[in-house]
């Protein structure tokens, strides 16, 4: 299993909507499938590139994941949101190419053609 599948999985507070999840993914058009769901307590993110774990009045612990870049605990601030998480999910046919996720922030491009917004789940 990938690294960024587990870190999906380990955000996902309702196994139980986790079960009918590959179903709704499945029957997307293909495009973007995008959901959102409540990020677990001290879990915070940017909306962007950054998500932090042991977060506590706007303050992260050691624990932050950084992508595309590098993070330099001292040299950069950020704002850290409680969530939602949102994943963004590239599928062809039925099948996951591919997927994003985010902490906070919200969805730059509105739903459109080739987008597939699943809402809260």
């Amino acid at each position: 299993m990938s690294r960024r599948v587990v870190l999906v999985l380990t955000f996902v507070a309702a196994p139980a909507v986790a079960q009918r999840l590959p179903a709704r993914i499945a029957a997307a058009p293909d495009g973007t499938v995008r959901m959102s769901f409540p990020a677990r307590p001290a879990v915070c993110g940017n909306g962007r590139d950054i998500i932090a774990f042991d977060c506590s009045g706007g303050k992260c612990g050691r624990h932050t994941i950084m992508f595309d870049g590098r993070f330099e605990g001292d040299e950069v601030e950020y704002d850290c949101e409680p969530g939602p998480v949102r994943v963004s999910l590239t599928v062809r046919k039925g099948a996951v190419q591919s997927l994003r996720t985010y902490v906070g922030g919200r969805w730059a491009i509105p739903v459109g053609p080739g987008i597939t917004d699943l809402g809260m789940v």
